[in-house]
């Protein structure tokens, strides 16, 4: 009777997760908190949880089987250079969706700092998106003269956005402005933190196996779009959830995170410039011994 209980059919468990979960935003949303259907929400809920964890086994070797059949994920897991060109597309997707949300914030709140945003992480989109034609051109082999003249792009345009950055942190200390959410728009903004974040981390963590220039553009570009949205992030959880603490505390945090965050970016700036202009030189020379 147990086993009926907790394995289910997959079609019935797919129907549980995803009811369970309308009603639980429900529940945090529109029902009240000692309302019957609360309740019932949160009772589902756990059963469903129950339910999947005790799935998750079969679910994961599902997983693995359909991945050792797939070719398309295994030439996704051999080919680097494939790999590269679908997440500067999906990178480039997201961060224009989440440029947006923040043009919506902006024009809702009637603000500089995140229209602002929208108009930084749209330029990081077209970065992905020059950095993706880039790889189309070039093919398999790739040229390296090519993707460090690239590579040195990426360098000019983060030179701009790393003083346009600093003059909004400025203005914003300055103006001492913060901006209350509602905790789900806050969620929202953190889940594509740390998502970014995370991912930035990753991208950094296998310098050593791809070192040529795109591969690097790459893994700038997401450390630079990760850095601004955590601090975004930092200020949106004071002013959200930190209600409490006072305005000083507020602006202090902000001035310390900004400074942080375009320290870092000049750095990179000066590093992607630097290694291009040497590599470049170097380059250049060998084809004129050659």
């Amino acid at each position: 009777m147990l086993k009926k209980v907790l394995f289910l059919p997959y079609a019935l468990t797919v129907l549980l997760v995803i009811g369970s979960t309308v009603l639980l935003i429900l529940a945090f949303t529109v029902f009240d908190t000692n309302s019957p259907l609360s309740y019932l929400a949160y009772t589902l809920s756990a059963y469903a949880l129950t339910v999947l964890s005790c799935e998750m086994p079969a679910i994961v070797k599902g997983v693995r089987a359909f991945l050792k059949k797939s070719t398309y994920i295994g030439r996704l897991r051999q080919d680097s250079r494939y790999r590269m060109t679908l997440t500067l597309l999906s990178g480039s997707l997201i961060g224009a969706l989440y440029g947006i949300f923040h043009l919506a914030l902006g024009l809702f709140h009637k603000s500089f700092w995140y229209i602002s945003l929208c108009g930084y992480y749209l330029t990081l989109s077209l970065l992905r998106l020059y950095l993706f034609r880039q790889t189309e051109k070039q093919g398999a082999d790739g040229d390296l003269f090519s993707e460090l003249k690239a590579y040195r792009t990426v360098g000019r345009v983060f030179t701009v956005l790393t003083l346009f950055l600093s003059l909004m942190v400025f203005f914003m200390v300055y103006w001492k402005r913060t901006f209350y959410h509602h905790e789900i728009t806050t969620i929202a903004m953190a889940a594509y933190t740390f998502g970014s974040f995370a991912g930035a981390i990753v991208k950094c963590a296998g310098y050593k196996r791809y070192p040529d220039p795109l591969h690097a553009a790459c893994r700038c570009i997401s450390l630079a779009a990760s850095s601004v949205s955590m601090l975004t992030l930092s200020s949106t959880m004071l002013t959200t959830f930190g209600k409490e603490s006072d305005g000083v505390f507020q602006t202090v945090m902000l001035a310390v995170g900004g400074t942080v965050v375009c320290l870092v970016l000049g750095i990179l700036t000066i590093y992607i410039l630097i290694r291009s202009q040497k590599s470049l030189r170097a380059l250049t020379k060998e084809k004129q011994y050659e």
